[in-house]
């Protein structure tokens, strides 16, 4: 949903494909934001959850279990290297927020500088600021992000005094060494997701067995694109297979004489937008997707109970999205009144079947 974003980039390449020459590619993406029910249904649900502290299914359960003392549950086994996860400060020196924080900016102030800088390398800096982003080599300025980040964060600890030299190099060796077995899942994951793209041909099969009417063309192209990004746990690798497919789809199925042109734009909009938020959400679901995998690494969680409680959460995102937003789409009903209606729908749901962790364990005491 990002305007400006290395994701937007690769969307335009794909669009570029399909629209046509006559139409301009941002343009359409910009037409297609308020057909994102999944991604709108899904911020706003997080942010609902995190204000209400209420929770539901596996991550109510999880969270009563935490409230109790016990952060993982007995058997865990955390994504992240047990060295790493024990560690503790060697002294008594204060530690501070800015610790984490100014790491965190650096980071982030290193990926836009990094991307203007890779962008107007490639295409110069006459171009436009899409066009710079676009161009960036995502990958490469990632890599000056995280070595930069490390670097920041040794820095101010020292600087602070909160850790010498020798314990912030101890420090950041023993992150890298609990890298690795992320790193060993990530490997193994893409692989996975390779076979199922190139040899088995999952996404070309799965689509091949169904033809549907232009009206459900966006709900079917949102269930197709989910069950395509789950077995490959790669968003990026389904729209590639399914953006060539639907697009043309689409404009057939509107094309024909006598077709009202207002309900062939909502179709054409909310299709291609439903092959990016069904990609997003199968993405969210798949155990072998690399950022399900880095979220569990990142919390040191067990990484089938992450995916697990998680999946009740996308479920219900997705359900709202296809019953509020891409089957209502497919009739002509407008984007501005399926997004009201799908967020206070979920509001609904967590308010009434909600609850919050700390009043269980206060009934169950």
């Amino acid at each position: 949903m990002a305007l400006i974003s290395t994701w937007v980039g690769y969307q335009l390449g794909l669009l570029e494909k399909v629209i046509g020459k006559d139409q301009n590619a941002y343009d359409f993406f910009l037409n297609m934001l308020p057909y994102s029910f999944y991604s709108f249904f899904t911020i706003f649900f997080v942010f609902y959850i995190a204000t209400s502290c209420r929770d539901f299914g596996p991550m109510l359960a999880a969270e009563v279990r935490a409230q109790s003392g016990e952060v993982l549950r007995v058997g865990a086994k955390p994504l992240m290297d047990k060295e790493l996860t024990e560690m503790s400060p060697t002294n008594d020196r204060e530690s501070h927020w800015t610790l984490a924080v100014v790491p965190i900016l650096g980071v982030i102030l290193i990926v836009a500088v990094g991307l203007y800088i890779s962008g107007s390398a490639s295409v110069g800096s006459d171009a436009g600021l899409r066009k710079i982003i676009a161009a960036a080599d995502s990958y490469a300025v990632l890599l000056w992000a995280a070595f930069g980040g490390s670097l920041i964060a040794a820095v101010y600890a020292l600087a602070r005094r909160n850790l010498n030299m020798e314990e912030a190099m101890e420090a950041w060796i023993t992150g890298c060494k609990a890298m690795v077995i992320a790193v060993l899942i990530l490997v193994l994951a893409w692989t996975i997701g390779d076979i199922c793209k190139d040899y088995l041909q999952t996404g070309p099969w799965v689509i091949g067995q169904w033809v549907p009417s232009a009206s459900w063309l966006p709900t079917m192209t949102f269930v197709l694109c989910a069950v395509i990004a789950l077995a490959t746990g790669s968003s990026f690798s389904t729209m590639a297979i399914v953006i060539p497919i639907a697009g043309p789809m689409a404009w057939a199925a509107t094309g024909g004489e006598g077709f009202d042109p207002a309900l062939a734009d909502s179709i054409r909009f909310a299709t291609l937008s439903a092959v990016l938020g069904g990609a997003v959400f199968g993405d969210h679901c798949s155990p072998i997707s690399d950022t399900t995998i880095m979220s569990s690494m990142s919390c040191a969680a067990d990484h089938i109970d992450h995916v697990r409680t998680q999946a009740p959460y996308a479920l219900t995102c997705g359900l709202t999205a296809i019953l509020a937003g891409y089957l209502p789409a497919g009739f002509g009903v407008s984007p501005w009144i399926s997004l009201p209606v799908g967020m206070l729908a979920m509001a609904v749901l967590i308010r009434f079947y909600g609850k919050r962790a700390e009043d269980e364990v206060k009934n169950a005491s």
